[in-house]
């Protein structure tokens, strides 16, 4: 398989490592009398730095001090995929994952004060190699932010109803609560890329999702499950520099948006809204064999 369609793929693969440290297998199988093809396996693991900007809106607010709120937070993770090519096709599975236990100053409903924030990403696609240069591909994702607030850092609000003082952050009365916020669905995307100069490759992707979207809780005093339908894009951008025949060394930056509008639950009468724009940044080796 010629490098070109390699680097291609690694761009390729939604929501799964820009940066990695790669190993490959070739299986080789017959597909004619004289006809000799092969299947090459990559796995990949790496680590990027998730810059997360959440916001959220319940209209009307359900009984807290305010009904919209957000948080912006710098969140670790680590990646793992694992991809199958032959020919012109090829076929990939990710996942990324929270690796530190991070918190900053939020403004959440019932999330107010300071707040733990977990991110969760997987995804799997087919894509095909179109020309020289480009390649397009589909496939499926999920996404899953948790928020955990830090019980005692939020404040106190006056109820509107009854002039009780009451918490703007739930976790003071239900330990272990969290908020989850999650879209799936399913994806298609475009990548392009070329060579500059003899050792170097530049690699655009982008991509775009519909996707259902949910936000649920676990307050004990009634949990909250609001559905509904969100659209999500994806752009990528990655260098790509050969150290050697086998080593390849990945400077990558991708920025994802998640748009739910709308969002039900049957045991409510309100709405939530939420948008999440996550910035990846990220540098690694890939290895093949």
């Amino acid at each position: 398989m010629n490098n070109i369609l390699l680097k291609q793929i690694g761009m390729a693969v939604s929501l799964s490592v820009i940066t990695g440290l790669a190993t490959a297998k070739t299986h080789q199988i017959t597909t004619g009398s004289d006809d000799k093809r092969t299947i090459s396996w990559s796995t990949t693991a790496g680590i990027s730095l998730k810059s997360i900007d959440f916001s959220e809106s319940i209209s009307p607010a359900l009984g807290s001090a305010s009904g919209q709120g957000g948080i912006s937070i710098n969140v670790p993770t680590l990646g793992l995929s694992i991809t199958a090519t032959y020919d012109k096709y090829f076929a990939a599975f990710g996942l990324e994952s929270s690796i530190a236990d991070v918190a900053d100053t939020s403004a959440i409903p019932y999330a107010s004060g300071e707040a733990h924030v977990y991110r969760q990403d997987y995804s799997f696609l087919i894509g095909y190699r179109a020309f020289e240069k480009v390649s397009v591909f589909g496939g499926y994702l999920t996404g899953e932010t948790t928020v955990e607030p830090i019980a005692g850092t939020g404040g106190t609000y006056q109820s509107p109803t009854t002039n009780a003082t009451l918490n703007n952050n739930i976790a003071a009365a239900n330990p272990g609560y969290e908020q989850v916020y999650s879209e799936s669905g399913i994806f298609v995307g475009a990548g392009y890329g070329f060579a500059i100069g003899s050792n170097n490759y530049l690699s655009i992707k982008g991509s775009f999702a519909h996707l259902s979207s949910q936000y649920e809780d676990d307050a004990a005093t009634g949990a909250f499950s609001f559905e509904g339908d969100a659209d999500g894009f994806s752009f990528g951008i990655a260098w790509l520099g050969h150290l050697n025949d086998h080593i390849t060394y990945k400077i990558g930056f991708k920025r994802q948006n998640y748009t739910t509008n709308n969002a039900e639950d049957s045991n409510f009468n309100n709405k939530v809204e939420f948008e999440e724009t996550i910035s990846s940044l990220g540098a690694g080796l890939e290895i093949a064999l």
